[in-house]
Protein backbone atom coordinates (compact mmCIF):
# COMPACT_ATOMS: atom_id res chain seq x y z
CA UNK A 1 0.00 0.00 0.00
CA UNK A 2 2.78 2.41 0.96
CA UNK A 3 4.56 1.60 -2.29
CA UNK A 4 1.46 2.56 -4.29
CA UNK A 5 1.16 5.82 -2.36
CA UNK A 6 4.82 6.65 -3.06
CA UNK A 7 4.40 5.83 -6.74
CA UNK A 8 1.28 7.98 -6.93
CA UNK A 9 2.99 10.86 -5.15
CA UNK A 10 6.01 10.60 -7.45
CA UNK A 11 3.78 10.57 -10.52
CA UNK A 12 1.92 13.65 -9.24
CA UNK A 13 5.21 15.44 -8.56
CA UNK A 14 6.44 14.67 -12.08
CA UNK A 15 3.13 15.92 -13.51
CA UNK A 16 3.30 19.18 -11.56
CA UNK A 17 6.92 19.78 -12.58
CA UNK A 18 6.00 19.08 -16.21
CA UNK A 19 3.03 21.45 -16.07
CA UNK A 20 5.18 24.17 -14.50
CA UNK A 21 7.92 23.80 -17.12
CA UNK A 22 5.39 23.89 -19.96
CA UNK A 23 3.84 27.06 -18.50
CA UNK A 24 7.26 28.67 -18.13
CA UNK A 25 8.56 27.63 -21.55
CA UNK A 26 5.38 27.24 -23.61
CA UNK A 27 3.67 30.58 -23.01
CA UNK A 28 4.40 34.01 -24.47
CA UNK A 29 4.35 37.15 -22.33
CA UNK A 30 4.72 40.87 -22.94
CA UNK A 31 8.34 40.57 -21.77
CA UNK A 32 8.98 37.84 -24.37
CA UNK A 33 7.47 39.95 -27.14
CA UNK A 34 9.45 43.00 -26.05
CA UNK A 35 12.70 41.03 -26.11
CA UNK A 36 11.88 39.49 -29.49
CA UNK A 37 11.29 43.01 -30.87
CA UNK A 38 14.74 44.11 -29.63
CA UNK A 39 13.21 46.61 -27.23
CA UNK A 40 13.71 47.05 -23.48
CA UNK A 41 10.98 46.21 -20.98
CA UNK A 42 9.42 49.48 -19.79
CA UNK A 43 9.42 48.21 -16.19
CA UNK A 44 13.22 48.61 -16.25
CA UNK A 45 12.98 52.42 -16.34
CA UNK A 46 11.07 55.21 -14.59
CA UNK A 47 9.26 58.11 -16.27
CA UNK A 48 10.05 56.89 -19.80
CA UNK A 49 10.08 59.49 -22.56
CA UNK A 50 12.37 60.10 -25.54
CA UNK A 51 15.43 61.98 -24.31
CA UNK A 52 15.27 60.73 -20.72
CA UNK A 53 18.71 59.95 -19.25
CA UNK A 54 19.70 56.89 -17.22
CA UNK A 55 22.84 55.62 -15.53
CA UNK A 56 23.87 52.25 -16.99
CA UNK A 57 26.64 50.02 -15.64
CA UNK A 58 29.23 48.49 -17.96
CA UNK A 59 27.59 45.08 -17.50
CA UNK A 60 24.27 46.42 -18.79
CA UNK A 61 22.31 47.06 -15.60
CA UNK A 62 20.10 50.16 -15.64
CA UNK A 63 20.98 51.85 -12.36
CA UNK A 64 18.39 54.62 -12.40
CA UNK A 65 17.01 57.82 -13.89
CA UNK A 66 19.28 60.86 -13.64
CA UNK A 67 17.10 63.91 -14.20
CA UNK A 68 13.50 65.14 -13.90
CA UNK A 69 13.20 65.81 -17.64
CA UNK A 70 9.88 66.39 -19.39
CA UNK A 71 8.39 66.51 -22.88
CA UNK A 72 9.18 70.21 -23.25
CA UNK A 73 12.91 69.44 -23.14
CA UNK A 74 12.83 67.56 -26.45
CA UNK A 75 10.96 67.83 -29.72
CA UNK A 76 8.97 64.61 -29.33
CA UNK A 77 6.94 63.18 -32.20
CA UNK A 78 4.66 60.16 -32.41
CA UNK A 79 3.40 57.77 -35.03
CA UNK A 80 1.39 54.57 -35.27
CA UNK A 81 3.03 51.16 -35.60
CA UNK A 82 1.39 48.09 -37.16
CA UNK A 83 -0.07 45.58 -34.72
CA UNK A 84 1.93 42.47 -33.91
CA UNK A 85 1.03 38.90 -33.00
CA UNK A 86 3.50 36.61 -31.25
CA UNK A 87 3.39 32.87 -30.78
CA UNK A 88 5.22 30.30 -28.69
CA UNK A 89 6.00 27.29 -30.87
CA UNK A 90 6.17 24.87 -27.94
CA UNK A 91 2.81 25.96 -26.58
CA UNK A 92 1.34 25.75 -30.07
CA UNK A 93 2.22 22.04 -30.23
CA UNK A 94 0.80 21.19 -26.78
CA UNK A 95 -2.25 23.45 -26.31
CA UNK A 96 -4.08 20.79 -24.26
CA UNK A 97 -1.25 20.72 -21.72
CA UNK A 98 -1.49 24.50 -21.39
CA UNK A 99 -5.24 24.24 -20.95
CA UNK A 100 -4.78 21.69 -18.14
CA UNK A 101 -2.16 23.93 -16.54
CA UNK A 102 -4.48 26.92 -16.76
CA UNK A 103 -7.30 25.02 -15.05
CA UNK A 104 -4.97 23.64 -12.36
CA UNK A 105 -3.05 26.80 -11.51
CA UNK A 106 -6.06 29.12 -11.54
CA UNK A 107 -8.60 26.94 -9.73
CA UNK A 108 -9.79 28.85 -6.68
CA UNK A 109 -8.04 32.08 -7.69
CA UNK A 110 -9.86 35.39 -7.62
CA UNK A 111 -10.16 37.49 -10.79
CA UNK A 112 -7.34 39.75 -9.55
CA UNK A 113 -5.01 36.77 -8.98
CA UNK A 114 -5.63 35.08 -12.33
CA UNK A 115 -2.99 35.37 -15.01
CA UNK A 116 -2.94 34.59 -18.71
CA UNK A 117 -1.57 31.25 -19.84
CA UNK A 118 -1.47 31.44 -23.61
CA UNK A 119 0.73 30.56 -26.54
CA UNK A 120 -0.36 33.60 -28.58
CA UNK A 121 -0.13 37.28 -27.70
CA UNK A 122 -1.74 40.08 -29.68
CA UNK A 123 -0.74 43.72 -29.75
CA UNK A 124 -3.43 45.05 -32.12
CA UNK A 125 -2.38 48.73 -32.24
CA UNK A 126 0.81 50.39 -31.08
CA UNK A 127 2.05 53.96 -30.82
CA UNK A 128 5.67 55.05 -30.92
CA UNK A 129 6.98 58.25 -29.36
CA UNK A 130 10.40 59.29 -30.60
CA UNK A 131 12.80 62.19 -30.90
CA UNK A 132 15.17 62.57 -33.87
CA UNK A 133 18.90 62.71 -33.17
CA UNK A 134 18.94 66.45 -33.84
CA UNK A 135 16.30 67.07 -31.15
CA UNK A 136 18.14 64.85 -28.67
CA UNK A 137 21.35 66.75 -29.38
CA UNK A 138 19.72 70.17 -28.91
CA UNK A 139 18.15 69.01 -25.64
CA UNK A 140 21.48 67.75 -24.32
CA UNK A 141 23.26 70.97 -25.26
CA UNK A 142 20.65 72.93 -23.32
CA UNK A 143 21.21 70.72 -20.28
CA UNK A 144 25.01 70.91 -20.44
CA UNK A 145 25.23 74.58 -21.39
CA UNK A 146 27.48 76.47 -18.98
CA UNK A 147 25.41 79.00 -17.05
CA UNK A 148 26.07 81.63 -14.40
CA UNK A 149 23.38 80.83 -11.86
CA UNK A 150 24.19 83.89 -9.74
CA UNK A 151 23.52 86.22 -12.67
CA UNK A 152 20.42 84.25 -13.61
CA UNK A 153 19.03 84.59 -10.08
CA UNK A 154 19.40 88.37 -10.32
CA UNK A 155 17.57 88.94 -13.57
CA UNK A 156 15.40 85.91 -14.42
CA UNK A 157 11.84 85.24 -13.37
CA UNK A 158 11.04 82.68 -10.69
CA UNK A 159 9.82 80.18 -13.29
CA UNK A 160 12.99 80.60 -15.36
CA UNK A 161 15.17 80.19 -12.28
CA UNK A 162 13.35 77.00 -11.29
CA UNK A 163 13.71 75.54 -14.78
CA UNK A 164 17.41 76.42 -15.07
CA UNK A 165 18.07 75.04 -11.60
CA UNK A 166 16.51 71.78 -12.78
CA UNK A 167 18.79 71.67 -15.81
CA UNK A 168 21.84 72.62 -13.74
CA UNK A 169 21.06 69.76 -11.36
CA UNK A 170 20.78 67.43 -14.34
CA UNK A 171 24.18 68.54 -15.68
CA UNK A 172 25.74 67.93 -12.26
CA UNK A 173 24.12 64.47 -12.08
CA UNK A 174 25.65 63.58 -15.46
CA UNK A 175 29.14 64.61 -14.34
CA UNK A 176 28.75 62.74 -11.05
CA UNK A 177 27.57 59.59 -12.84
CA UNK A 178 30.67 59.65 -15.05
CA UNK A 179 32.83 59.95 -11.91
CA UNK A 180 31.28 56.70 -10.63
CA UNK A 181 32.41 54.88 -13.77
CA UNK A 182 28.88 54.51 -15.15
CA UNK A 183 27.57 55.29 -18.62
CA UNK A 184 24.89 57.90 -19.21
CA UNK A 185 22.52 56.61 -21.89
CA UNK A 186 19.45 58.17 -23.45
CA UNK A 187 16.08 56.84 -24.51
CA UNK A 188 15.22 57.38 -28.16
CA UNK A 189 11.81 55.64 -28.39
CA UNK A 190 8.86 54.74 -26.19
CA UNK A 191 6.38 52.10 -27.37
CA UNK A 192 2.80 52.17 -26.07
CA UNK A 193 -0.43 50.31 -26.60
CA UNK A 194 -3.27 52.38 -27.96
CA UNK A 195 -4.66 52.35 -24.40
CA UNK A 196 -1.63 54.39 -23.30
CA UNK A 197 0.05 51.54 -21.41
CA UNK A 198 3.81 51.75 -21.93
CA UNK A 199 5.17 48.42 -23.17
CA UNK A 200 8.77 49.06 -24.08
CA UNK A 201 11.53 51.56 -24.69
CA UNK A 202 14.58 51.75 -26.89
CA UNK A 203 17.90 53.40 -26.04
CA UNK A 204 20.08 55.28 -28.48
CA UNK A 205 22.85 53.19 -30.02
CA UNK A 206 25.53 55.27 -28.27
CA UNK A 207 25.89 56.75 -24.79
CA UNK A 208 27.18 60.18 -23.83
CA UNK A 209 30.74 59.26 -22.83
CA UNK A 210 33.57 58.71 -25.28
CA UNK A 211 35.72 55.59 -25.46
CA UNK A 212 39.46 56.02 -24.84
CA UNK A 213 40.01 56.08 -28.60
CA UNK A 214 37.74 59.13 -28.84
CA UNK A 215 34.78 57.45 -30.53
CA UNK A 216 31.24 57.43 -29.12
CA UNK A 217 30.75 54.66 -26.57
CA UNK A 218 28.22 52.06 -27.74
CA UNK A 219 25.28 51.17 -25.55
CA UNK A 220 26.21 48.19 -23.33
CA UNK A 221 24.26 44.99 -23.88
CA UNK A 222 21.38 45.42 -21.44
CA UNK A 223 20.28 42.70 -19.05
CA UNK A 224 17.41 40.47 -20.18
CA UNK A 225 14.11 41.18 -18.48
CA UNK A 226 13.87 37.66 -17.01
CA UNK A 227 15.65 34.33 -17.02
CA UNK A 228 12.78 32.51 -18.70
CA UNK A 229 12.45 35.15 -21.40
CA UNK A 230 16.15 34.78 -22.22
CA UNK A 231 15.77 30.98 -22.36
CA UNK A 232 12.73 31.11 -24.65
CA UNK A 233 14.34 33.60 -26.99
CA UNK A 234 17.68 31.79 -26.87
CA UNK A 235 16.23 28.48 -28.07
CA UNK A 236 13.85 30.08 -30.56
CA UNK A 237 10.51 29.27 -28.95
CA UNK A 238 9.02 32.74 -29.54
CA UNK A 239 8.13 33.84 -33.06
CA UNK A 240 6.17 36.65 -34.67
CA UNK A 241 3.30 35.88 -37.01
CA UNK A 242 3.77 38.00 -40.10
CA UNK A 243 0.26 37.64 -41.49
CA UNK A 244 -2.24 40.08 -40.00
CA UNK A 245 -5.04 37.73 -41.07
CA UNK A 246 -4.09 35.19 -38.39
CA UNK A 247 -6.10 35.59 -35.22
CA UNK A 248 -4.34 35.95 -31.90
CA UNK A 249 -5.67 33.46 -29.42
CA UNK A 250 -5.46 32.18 -25.89
CA UNK A 251 -5.59 28.69 -24.47
CA UNK A 252 -9.30 27.75 -24.45
CA UNK A 253 -11.09 28.05 -21.16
Amino acid sequence: MLKKVLIGASALAVLLVTLTLVVLLGTVTDADAVGYSDWVDATKVTDPLPGQLYAVSLDGQIEGQLCPLNEDDFNISSDALPGRTFINRLGETVPVVLWIAKVYFQTGSSDEQKFDIGYRLDWPRLEREFAPLSALSVGLKRILHERDMEQIKRYASDDQIADLNRLEGCANAIVQTFSYGLDVCQLSEVIKENTGRVLAVRFGAHCLALDPDGGPRPLPELEASSFWTSVKLGIGLVDQLRSSSLLAGRVPG
